[in-house]
């Protein structure tokens, strides 16, 4: 095989093969999945209701699976038939001709990064080597609407006041579109001139938004998403990671630190830190898109062909190497456009970096770290005990509106007394 060549089974491989393979196929997930657990002991302890998410993965595994087996199209990102020692009927592709096969374009014209900087601040992730040399830097990407000036306060005054934990300093990094004013922009004019007046008296007393040249609205979600990406390789490369979340989300920050740190210093000791995980996130398998047209995330067939999606991350808040940002960005424009961020950005374009660039990023998954249930810590907070056990992990949504606030500092209070850290100084 030649250099620059990627080998990859043919579509025209036999299904009597394929089938074999199959048979192999539940012992070798349910040997990861033993392999995962007993690796991740080596951080932390394992509960069994992550053991349970472990195992209920499995079957979502193998309906993938079949669906590959009796399908013998490429699809929309349907991952090419795997390398097998018992399949010899193989074909060379080079990297364009796999690329075409993935439906990549080599002109970036399918999805337009090209936008300019609305607001901005350079500075965010500079640090002072003089007095603080010691330090990694960690900035924390929010995804955030321009009206929600209470939900970025909020996360200033609690959690995004963590400002530095143990060798790590975080750099809050807020993120926003443009407004969206229709096809008549008198119509809302005084509005929008009112919302943008705000902005910027909030970016010069903070200096922590950044604005792309783009509609803000939902169904930007993935420009945004990439945008910070964008900005994190122009601005922040001198990050050691970055930590990607949405603005309704209360987040341990310290907790992330702690299994990076800890991560750090098991592989240092074992001279591994090549293995170091790229990815902490909680990933979703065999999830189907919705065809539902009332669906808030309805996905019809013009938009994503195939039955599965691939293996994507909660975008709730994960954590990722600024090196994988850059692999994933590189190919960001050389595939259609999707607008549901997560499946996109962590699941699409690192399955097409994956067969790009023949790589393969390391994930710590974060299954039982994350909950969506808010009565978790209601309860909790309304009680106002801060010696009761906390009800969450890591990572908790919590609802908008008025109890926003005091449920967030009552749970960023409750992690205070439990890291017994003091930020009084």
């Amino acid at each position: 095989m030649k250099n620059g060549e990627i080998r990859v089974v043919t579509a025209e491989s036999g299904n009597k093969r394929r089938r074999k393979i199959v048979y192999f196929i539940p012992l070798f997930l349910a040997a990861v999945s033993i392999g995962f657990l007993l690796n991740a002991t080596a951080y932390e302890s394992i509960s069994t209701s992550e053991i349970r998410l472990v195992i209920a993965h499995l079957p979502q595994k193998l309906s993938k699976i079949r669906n590959w087996q009796t399908n013998t199209d490429a699809g929309f990102l349907k991952p090419l038939n795997e390398q097998s020692q018992f399949n010899n009927d193989t074909k060379e592709y080079s990297v364009e001709q796999l690329a075409k096969l993935l439906q990549l374009s080599k002109e970036p014209n399918l999805l337009n990064l090209n936008f300019t900087w609305l607001k901005n601040n350079d500075s965010i992730c500079k640090l002072n080597s003089t007095s603080h040399p010691e330090l990694k830097l960690m900035p924390v990407l929010i995804h955030t609407a321009r009206s929600h000036f209470e939900e970025r306060r909020v996360i200033r005054e609690s959690w995004g006041s963590l400002s530095i934990y143990k060798n790590w300093t975080l750099r809050l990094v807020f993120l926003l579109g443009e407004a969206d004013r229709g096809f008549n922009p008198q119509v809302n004019q005084k509005e929008f001139e009112t919302q943008e007046e705000k902005l910027s008296r909030e970016q010069k007393e903070y200096g922590d938004l950044v604005m792309g040249s783009f509609t803000d609205s939902y169904k930007n979600l993935t420009y945004k998403h990439l945008m910070g990406y964008k900005w994190v390789l122009n601005f922040c490369q001198n990050a050691e990671f970055v930590l990607k979340v949405d603005d309704d989300m209360f987040v341990d920050v310290m907790r992330f630190i702690d299994w990076r740190s800890s991560e750090i210093e098991v592989l240092e000791k074992q001279k591994k830190l090549n293995e170091l995980s790229e990815l902490y996130c909680h990933t979703f398998g065999g999830a189907k898109p919705i065809r539902e047209s009332g669906s808030k995330w309805y996905a019809p067939e013009d938009q994503w062909p195939d039955e599965y999606y691939p293996d994507y991350c909660s975008g709730w808040a994960y954590g990722i190497s600024v090196k994988l940002m850059e692999l994933i960005y590189s190919v960001s424009n050389r595939i259609k456009f999707f607008w549901i961020d997560d499946v996109f950005v962590t699941g699409a374009l690192i399955e097409v970096v994956k067969k790009v660039y023949n790589y393969q990023p390391e994930i710590r998954h974060l299954w039982g770290k994350i909950t969506m249930d808010d009565n978790a810590y209601k309860h909790f907070c309304k009680v106002g005990d801060i010696k009761v056990q906390r009800p969450f992990e890591a990572v908790a949504v919590v609802s908008r509106g008025k109890p926003f606030e005091p449920n967030m500092k009552c749970m960023w209070n409750k992690t205070l007394h439990d890291s017994n850290l003091d930020l009084s100084n």
